[in-house]
């Protein structure tokens, strides 16, 4: 079983996520599951899997005590695919400008094609904010572990937004 919320709509041929690329390792059994509201902006989730399995879960009081999706939002997905292409395209571009115009890559974790930029760096973080900044920090699993902070490449930041962020980061 594996969460793709976080891929879904953004990773993958078309935005399908991992399903192909763990489909390829030949699991006795694949099941994906994800939110649609991180790579799709919807209020809704997905299941896929063989239609055994989705057919059993189907059959679960779980399943059917759970809402539907809203049918605008399906509906969305449908009638907007041409808009999630050109997004996805131009998120592409603004990943590889942001790892082309940044120094000490090294420094976060991240995986090619995926926007979110890891880092647990706390002067790093407030470096950022004392240049107005902000990215995503929370200590996880409990307030007692170390920051972690994400930086999020989205397709609605500019080539002068990547700019102003590789500046203050190179700077750093």
């Amino acid at each position: 079983m594996v969460d793709d919320s976080h891929g879904i709509g953004i990773t993958g041929e078309n935005g399908s996520g991992v399903f192909k690329t763990i489909q390829a390792l030949n699991p006795k059994e694949l099941i994906v599951c994800c939110s649609l509201g991180k790579g799709f902006g919807i209020q809704a989730g997905a299941i896929f899997g063989s239609k055994y399995r989705i057919n059993k879960l189907e059959s679960t009081a779980f399943f059917g005590g759970s809402s539907p999706a809203a049918p605008a939002n399906l509906a969305t997905i449908v009638s907007a695919e041409n808009i999630y292409t050109a997004k996805r395209k131009t998120l592409k571009h603004n990943i590889d400008y942001f790892i082309n115009n940044i120094e000490n890559l090294e420094r976060f974790k991240w995986m090619k094609t995926h926007p979110a930029f890891s880092f647990s760096n706390e002067q790093l973080n407030k470096h950022l904010e004392n240049n107005n900044i902000i990215v995503t920090s929370f200590r996880y699993p409990d307030e007692t572990s170390p920051i972690m902070s994400r930086i999020v490449i989205s397709a609605a930041h500019t080539e002068e937004d990547i700019n102003r962020l590789c500046e203050v980061l190179n700077g750093y």
